[in-house]
């Protein structure tokens, strides 16, 4: 991901621009006499950017960690019950590993 300036972000007052610690930001342009706000929703969406990056981050730090939970456990010998192998359960996840390192 490419730097962009540091959050948090704020909406300000006239509600069309955004400001952060160092400044103005950005300046958000909408039709809000036909559009009931559309400037308002996108400066508040914009604002949120930093935020939401970081929580993007987080989820595919998780994600990545679970994964490897998964094949961990595709991994182990064990004595599964029958329903699981009847349900396919093992074939889902094998599924799930493949499509998330890329496959189909």
């Amino acid at each position: 991901m490419s730097d962009h300036t540091p959050g948090p972000w704020r909406v300000g007052k006239g509600k069309k621009r955004i400001y952060c610690k160092y400044g103005h930001v950005a300046d958000v342009h909408g039709v809000d006499n036909i559009t009931g706000g559309t400037a308002e929703a996108n400066a508040r969406l914009i604002a949120a950017a930093p935020e939401t990056a970081a929580e993007r981050d987080h989820l595919k730090k998780i994600n990545a960690d679970l994964l490897e939970l998964v094949k961990l456990i595709d991994g182990v010998q064990c004595n599964l019950p029958e329903w699981w192998y009847k349900n396919g359960y093992n074939t889902e996840i094998k599924a799930a590993i493949e499509k998330a390192e890329g496959g189909k």
